[in-house]
């Protein structure tokens, strides 16, 4: 019967594990997506020290052909609930993609690959910072490489 419990535990736990790394691959939010290529986003915490944790919105991008291209876009943002004043030139993203090439943000490489910071947290809870309440990526254009 002890034996029994344990491998009942032992399998929960094990399970529990699965479904939750699963889950965390899987809570992307698509943002846009046509024939040649999707972008998908999610918000994550990162922790850079001991005080305050990040909260940022990072972004997946897939390249769904068979051809190198870069999306361009701009970006427009809102903290609590005020557009923030940028340049066109500072709101320009450009990303290049090979052929079939997927490339995502995280905590780790977040300054290599587009990011959005979201808000600073303590314990989990919002601080009384700025915090990210809309954006939006303009004016997408889709160019492809010769």
């Amino acid at each position: 019967m002890k034996n029994t419990r344990n491998l009942l535990l032992i399998f929960t736990l094990i399970f529990s594990y699965i479904t939750a790394n699963a889950t965390s691959k899987n809570d992307w939010e698509t943002y846009y997506e046509n024939s040649e290529v999707k972008i998908e986003q999610k918000k994550i915490t990162c922790d850079y020290s001991s005080t305050a944790q990040q909260e940022i919105i990072v972004f997946r991008f897939e390249n769904l052909t068979q051809n190198k291209l870069s999306v361009e876009f701009f970006t427009n943002l809102w903290y609590n609930h005020v557009s923030s004043k940028q340049s066109l030139e500072e709101s320009r993203i450009n990303i290049e993609l090979n052929a079939r090439e997927i490339i995502e943000a995280n905590c780790e490489n977040k300054n290599e690959v587009f990011y959005i910071f979201s808000n600073f947290t303590i314990n989990g809870y919002s601080e009384g910072y700025n915090k990210l309440t809309k954006f939006e990526l303009k004016d997408l254009k889709i160019n492809y490489e010769k």
